[in-house]
């Protein structure tokens, strides 16, 4: 459909997208204007012949390679076209002019932004070939352009790709929106083989949501800028489609996990996140959040629609925990907490992570100051709040101005922590402590704020921003420690962390009561079994494509779902192999393609002439890229050993470098 927008000089209009989508295969301005706001989508081209069009804000894309174009044929003694915010989609913006010099017409593009203004990608020309007008087309080409401060840094850049499947089929021409929050910052669609690309992406976290006659889903990526992301995205279908909404004037909240509730509800689902508004919610949560500043109330709601029937809330989705990332200032803001107010339940504080999650829990999150995001992991819906206490007043020392904070350090009976007690340590400093068993004692345990850093004889605090407790406890040698079922796994070992890290989150278990057998190797069974508790084990589609792995095996279910995300390949002959044992490229390589599986940056690469020994040439990628993260590493005298047999001590530290990365 072509609009065609006609009238006296004076007519002035304005197309309201309000967060919506308007598509049309062309607009035409005659006299008069248009102005575009209301943060939503438009795609189509623009012609105008003499009329004014003023951009307020929005996402634009084009119908062809060429992205979003306007046509300006008309005099130019004054500005036919004003872009105050916006991202141009799909191949950029191209700019049709009727002047001849290219100076000037890219003047005449930059002088429609405002004052400090310019675009995230440089401008070029050429001779119009689109109608034939004798002018000059300026144009910026990418997969997402945006308005910028001239001059000022840019942001940090990556890329967001993958294919879109539904069952083993790529899907052609589905759409596909890069999402922050309720505005969609790029889209594009899928091509012949389902594939999708989003260049120029700013570092952050996004919702991709993807929208075709299979269904809709939504998932969530983090472009950390490390590498590109790899996320390719499988229909689950037009009855169990995942939806999030973010009401306007909320931060760019992203969701992850609303997919995976709408596969066991088999139905379809949205996540909607709100301003929670309603008193008595609000003052439940201010009466405990005592001495702090309560500065966002959220409304997080979950409901499903089964199909042709009414939409039902879904207050707890059980062991479906699902991820809310909340965009945050953390400067000038110390003790930042996250409150909870669900149902009849009383007001309540989240715990407090330190780091990502690998299983993540309800009721708990994690401030990652480093990149300016709140984590809420979280199963039951209803109001959400985050509160902070202001920075404590610099005390004086020495005649200048700095913070200090308290670390108290600890020690129970049978060792010494140095130093102990209260410590004063000046904000951003690094503060060590060294922990020293007493004759015929060993380490037990090292805690910080009540969480494990292993049995180690140092622990350096760094950076130091807030106040921290430091605890160490110890044990009799002859007593194994608490964790510690097995005989064959000592303080000392090489090992003893990394067995102690996997058996304490359910990763690996012992081949006998009182025996790890770190020596013997590791099947490929217990390989897939593992990566599948991992990833919380999904349910998978159907029986195994390979012969040898039967239904009632311990990991039928692992080996269903590992071979439907692309994880194992078997031997090409429909065996799988679950008895022999895992190589060190085979692990390397199956632990690999779940990182990509997960949407995590695979791009790091090793060098690997560096060992006498090679990989085969189907591991080559997947090795280089286990050395270059840190998982694998050599056995000395320049030996990789990659097809080498892995043991179970070698598969605990490759999970536990892989999870702690």
């Amino acid at each position: 459909m072509q609009i065609t927008l006609a009238g006296a000089a004076s007519l002035s209009l304005t197309l309201d997208l309000n967060g919506k989508t308007v598509s049309t295969s062309g607009l035409a301005l005659g006299k008069g204007g248009l102005t575009i706001t209301g943060n939503g989508i438009f795609r189509g081209m623009l012609y105008q012949m003499g009329g004014k069009l003023t951009i307020k804000n929005g996402t634009f894309s084009g119908l062809y390679a060429h992205g979003f174009l306007t046509q300006a044929f008309g005099e130019l003694d004054e500005p036919v076209l004003s872009i105050e915010e916006g991202t141009f989609g799909s191949g950029g913006i191209t700019y049709e002019t009727n002047l001849t010099d290219s100076e000037a017409a890219k003047a005449a593009l930059l002088a429609t932004l405002p004052e400090g203004k310019t675009f995230s990608a440089p401008l070029e020309t050429a001779n119009s070939e689109i109608t034939g007008n004798d002018g000059i087309v300026v144009y910026c080409s990418g997969q997402s352009i945006s308005v910028v401060d001239a001059g000022g840094t840019q942001p940090v850049t990556g890329t967001i790709s993958g294919t879109v499947y539904y069952g083993k089929l790529p899907v052609k021409g589905a759409t596909v929106s890069l999402k922050q929050g309720g505005t969609c910052v790029a889209e594009t669609q899928t091509g012949e083989q389902g594939a999708y690309n989003f260049d120029g992406a700013a570092v952050g976290v996004y919702n991709i949501v993807v929208s075709s006659f299979q269904g809709a889903k939504t998932v969530m990526v983090t472009l950390t800028g490390s590498g590109p992301v790899v996320k390719d995205i499988l229909l689950s279908g037009a009855n169990k489609e995942s939806i999030v909404e973010v009401a306007p004037g909320l931060p760019a909240v992203a969701v992850g996990g609303v997919d995976a509730v709408a596969e066991t509800e088999g139905a379809n689902v949205t996540f909607d996140v709100g301003k929670q508004e309603t008193p008595a919610e609000q003052e439940a949560i201010k009466a405990i959040a005592v001495g702090q500043t309560v500065e966002l109330f959220l409304d997080l709601r979950l409901s499903k629609q089964m199909e042709g029937g009414e939409a039902s809330a879904i207050t707890d989705t059980g062991e479906n925990v699902l991820e809310v990332v909340v965009p945050y200032t953390f400067t000038g803001r110390t003790d930042v907490t996250v409150y909870r107010k669900h149902g009849d339940d009383p007001a309540g504080a989240l715990k407090a992570l330190y780091a990502a999650p690998d299983t993540p829990e309800d009721g708990t999150f994690w401030a990652d100051t480093q990149n300016g995001y709140i984590h809420i992991y979280a199963s039951k819906f209803s109001t959400y709040a985050v509160a902070y206490t202001a920075e404590p007043t610099p005390s004086r020392s020495g005649g200048s101005s700095t913070t200090y904070y308290t670390l108290t350090a600890t020690a129970g009976e049978g060792g010494t922590i140095s130093p102990s007690g209260k410590v004063r340590v000046a904000r951003n400093d690094d503060k060590t402590f060294t922990i020293t068993p007493n004759e015929g004692f060993a380490i037990a345990d090292v805690t910080v704020d009540g969480k494990s850093v292993g049995a180690v004889t140092s622990y350096t605090e760094k950076k130091v921003t807030k106040e921290h407790a430091i605890a160490a406890s110890f044990r009799a040698e002859d007593e194994k420690a608490a964790w510690n079922p097995f005989a064959d796994v000592k303080a000392g070992d090489w090992f003893y962390e990394s067995v102690r890290y996997v058996y304490e989150k359910g990763l690996m278990n012992g081949t006998d009561s009182d025996r790890f057998s770190p020596a013997q190797s590791t099947s490929r069974a217990m390989l897939v079994a593992m990566l599948w508790r991992l990833a919380g084990q999904p349910a998978g589609n159907g029986a195994a494509p390979f012969i040898d792995v039967t239904a009632s095996a311990y990991y039928a279910e692992a080996a269903v779902w590992a071979a439907e995300n692309g994880i194992i390949k078997g031997y090409g002959d429909n065996r799988f192999g679950p008895n022999d044992p895992a190589t060190r490229e085979q692990l390397a390589a199956i632990l690999y393609r779940y990182a990509q599986v997960k949407g995590q940056d695979t791009a790091k690469a090793g060098d690997l002439s560096v060992f006498a020994d090679q990989p085969s040439g189907w591991a080559a990628e997947p090795v280089r890229w286990a050395v270059g993260a840190g998982l694998l590493s050599g056995k000395g005298g320049g030996v990789l050993d990659p097809t080498g047999n892995a043991t179970r001590a070698e598969t605990a530290a490759m999970l536990m470098r892989y999870l702690e990365r």
